[in-house]
């Protein structure tokens, strides 16, 4: 069997943890970042066993075709790279502006109807 060497900075999990979206999320938690610290030696652990085992190539390949998904995802999807409190800035903006646009329409259709 073909051996492939997969390089832990492609990992898909590493990937999706370094998006912005998701470490500006869950780093201010410190119990969350003590629970991602677990998982991540957890991720490790299994990984280094799975390499050994006769499931590396197929381990390998099924990581690089989600990495590979992972970046067709963020290309959709620029938001997963904007840090959380700038979407939900962003959000805001949104409903403040759909909220002014209502506005201005309920006050130029009251307008309208008294003149």
């Amino acid at each position: 069997m073909a051996s492939v060497a997969v390089d832990p900075q492609l990992s898909v999990v590493t990937q999706v943890v370094n998006l912005p979206l998701m470490s500006s999320t869950y780093d201010p938690m410190s119990s969350a970042h003590s629970v991602c610290e677990m998982a991540g030696k957890g991720v490790k652990t299994i990984t280094s066993v799975a390499m050994t085992s006769k499931l590396e190539l197929q381990i390998a390949v099924a990581n690089i075709r989600a990495c590979k998904g992972l970046d067709r995802i963020e290309e959709r999807l620029p938001i997963l790279n904007q840090p959380s409190t700038q979407v939900v800035a962003n959000a805001k903006g949104a409903v403040t502006g759909a909220k002014d646009a209502v506005m201005t329409t309920v006050t130029g259709a009251k307008d309208s109807s008294q003149g």
